[in-house]
């Protein structure tokens, strides 16, 4: 049974979990496939060259083949799971983010709800890319240092010191850059709807020479977002210096031991090659959450936004279907309150419009004209009184239902984008002679 506060959200994550059980699923074969090509190796430095045996040589790499072409098409399904899984998360979130977004717009157009369709992009990309195989592999990081540790307890513990390095450095990345990445999408988005706005007003901008300042305010955004963008750039991209620097010394640093293991005979020259192949099997997912720790900040504060956004604009119960409405209009004691305001602009208004009447409201600017008209279209909430149409209550009828039947003129009109046929006809299936008429 769905419980009540589970958002849209949550539902569309729920739905990706079987998905992304798989992915795991899969990625236990691939991983375990991994052993492939240092137990090759073993195999061919400690039997094949001692015994020389040709038959052995062949065998032993017809079988590794089949095995690494099983890897491959393991891979390449995993991946193709997730791209479907991020197509998935997104059409089931698809329709409800957008009629959330537009509702948080009436309800407070200053909200930006607008940056909620780039964050469900961000969180669709981070599930269908290389972050979540970097979190499907991570777990079998211990497992490859474990098998180090089988080969010699030296090899293991190179290992074990080169993933602690690794891990602490990504750990680092997070500590040192976290607060600028928030800092420069909260700018980032600021900015962004200050030129958003700016252009939506282009005409009073242009004709009040408004341009040189509003140019400036946007810079100064810009160039915060920039600041703090460029910071936590250059203390990852240190880190990421770093970690290479650590993975290339940590090779060496294992080869050099296996060759001097070998030189006092512990081990074999083949356990020293595998135990480099595995030693980078194990430090490659470390490396690689490294690697994709932005990615990992920024689908985190995307998520974080848009589970703040569905909270506080949850989904509607869909409305009992009405019969098309015949025109009665009854405003009773309405009271109207800009969102974010306190001051009522419409008090205790009551009204009755019967089919067929024409009425014109007259009165100075800051009346509560708009205000009124918004209110009766439901763009703007009552707080108190009731708007009905044939007897309904506004709340109880669907927008989609209602709307072809109302026209509504705003104080700032654009049009869409499409031709004018298409804005006329509200972008619905249209006959050309129905919209000249």
């Amino acid at each position: 049974m769905k419980k009540k506060n589970t958002t849209a959200l949550q539902e569309a994550v729920a739905a990706c979990k079987a998905n992304l059980g798989v992915t795991i699923l899969f990625s236990f074969f691939i991983n375990l496939l991994m052993f492939v090509a240092p137990l090759h190796m073993l195999q061919i430095y400690d039997r094949v060259l001692v015994s020389r045996s040709e038959v052995t040589l062949i065998v032993l790499t017809v079988l590794a083949l089949g095995l690494l072409a099983i890897y491959g098409i393991l891979e390449g399904v995993r991946s193709r799971i997730l791209v479907r899984t991020g197509l998935k998360f997104d059409e089931i979130l698809n329709d409800r983010l957008f009629r959330a977004v537009f509702r948080g717009s009436v309800r407070n157009p200053a909200m930006g709800t607008g940056q909620a369709l780039r964050d469900m992009d961000m969180v669709r990309e981070f599930i269908s890319g290389g972050a979540i195989i970097a979190l499907c592999d991570a777990p079998w990081v211990p497992i490859f240092i474990f098998a180090g540790f089988l080969l010699h307890p030296v090899l293991g513990l190179i290992s074990l010191g080169g993933a602690i390095i690794i891990f602490a450095l990504a750990l680092a990345n997070e500590l040192l850059t976290r607060k600028l990445l928030a800092k420069g999408g909260a700018v980032s988005i600021q900015a962004t709807n200050t030129a958003t706005a700016s252009l939506r007003n282009s005409e009073v901008v242009h004709a009040m020479g408004m341009i040189s300042a509003i140019k400036d305010r946007w810079t100064r955004s810009h160039g915060n977002t920039l600041t703090h963008q460029s910071r936590a750039s250059d203390r990852a991209g240190g880190i990421m210096a770093a970690s290479r620097f650590v993975r290339m010394a940590l090779q060496v640093s294992i080869l050099g031991t296996g060759a001097f293991l070998a030189i006092e005979n512990e081990i074999s020259p083949g356990v020293m090659i595998a135990a480099s192949i595995i030693m980078g099997r194990a430090l490659a997912p470390v490396e690689l959450a490294v690697g994709q720790w932005k990615n990992f900040s920024s689908s985190r504060s995307a998520y974080q936004r848009l589970s703040a956004m569905f909270e506080a604009i949850p989904d509607t119960a869909a409305p009992m279907e009405l019969p098309a409405p015949k025109g009665h209009i009854s405003v009773q004691t309405v009271t109207v309150v800009p969102p974010g305001g306190r001051v009522p602009v419409v008090k205790g208004l009551t009204l009755d419009l019967t089919p067929g009447t024409s009425v014109g409201l007259v009165g100075p600017s800051g009346s509560g004209k708009s205000s009124l008209a918004r209110a009766l279209v439901g763009v703007w909430p009552v707080v108190a009184g009731s708007i009905r149409y044939d007897g309904a209550e506004l709340a109880q009828w669907d927008p989609e239902v209602l709307g072809p039947h109302l026209g509504y003129m705003p104080q700032d009109v654009e049009l869409f984008d499409g031709t004018v046929a298409e804005n006329i006809a509200r972008f619905q299936d249209f006959d050309p002679g129905d919209v000249v008429t």
